[in-house]
């Protein structure tokens, strides 16, 4: 008797460990994203202010026209970039819970080989 509860307790010990592992695979997975959409959001944020910036004063129909295409093509820049980081969020999202799910089969896995559950 005394065999088996030591073999459920490493049996759970395990599992323990494979939730503590999953936690920080979902933990790293979401700091890899969030630093990849600061960094899009920090670049995307320059290009806009060096764009206000570089506005001229209110003027002449070829500055209109100008600022129209930087205006127009920045806007293009800002939704691509937007569209791309989602489509890294959710590449990330599912490497993250595969990532996870290989953790909590092999968790399952040496539980099982650690103790003979009746």
């Amino acid at each position: 008797m005394q065999s088996r509860d030591d073999d459920l307790r490493r049996a759970a010990r395990t599992l323990a460990e494979v939730v503590v592992e999953s936690s920080a695979a979902a933990f790293g997975g979401l700091e890899r994203l969030a630093c990849r959409q600061v960094r899009m959001l920090d670049a995307r944020l320059g290009d806009t202010l060096a764009f206000l910036d570089s506005t001229p004063p209110a003027g002449a129909a070829e500055d209109l026209q100008t600022m129209w295409t930087r205006g127009l093509a920045l806007a293009r820049d800002n939704l691509e970039s937007g569209l791309d980081i989602g489509h890294d969020a959710f590449e990330e999202v599912v490497r993250t819970q595969q990532d996870i799910g290989r953790l909590v089969r092999s968790g399952f896995e040496r539980a099982a080989a650690t103790a003979e559950v009746v």
